[in-house]
This record gives C-alpha cells, sequence and structure tokens, in this order.
C-alpha cells in the first residue's frame, strides 16, 4: 500500500484542529480542477481529533450535483443522487 506524509497540509492542520477544511480553487489550482475536504474523526471516547478524513474532490463532480438542485420551496433545497 503507498502511502504518504500529509502533515504539512492546511487541510490536515485544520482538521486535527477540530475544523472541516476545503483548499481553495486558485487559478493555477482550477487547471488542476479538483480540491480537498478534510475533517477530524473522533473515536467515541476522544474529545481531541484522532485523526484526519479526506478527499479530493473533482470540480466536475460538484458541479454535476449542483445541476441536479430542485428548488421546488424557498425555505428547502434538495438534492437527487
Amino acid at each position: 500500500m503507498d502511502t504518504f506524509d500529509v502533515k504539512d497540509q492546511e487541510f490536515y492542520k485544520q482538521a486535527m484542529q477540530g475544523k472541516t477544511y476545503t483548499t481553495l480553487l486558485s487559478p493555477i489550482r482550477l487547471q488542476e480542477k479538483d480540491f480537498i475536504v478534510g475533517t477530524p474523526y473522533y473515536t467515541p471516547d476522544s474529545k481531541e481529533p484522532q485523526g484526519v478524513f479526506a478527499g479530493i474532490i473533482g470540480i466536475d463532480f460538484v458541479s454535476d450535483m449542483c445541476s441536479e438542485f430542485s428548488w421546488a420551496n424557498p425555505k428547502y433545497c434538495h438534492l437527487r443522487l
């Protein structure tokens, strides 16, 4: 299994402080068309983050997902998956 160290990445640092973090899309990164979301995970008996869940999300996925929004009621947004 391949491994890599992300401890110096902002999404990891923020998640280990208990925050969900999404990397910013800059004009340079936009060419890559993806971003990373990191969020802390906790064990049932922990008060401090025990690690980080992270995912690389393609901007095309988000675009497709947003095209599925239905504004049936002004107070609610429905997403069909």
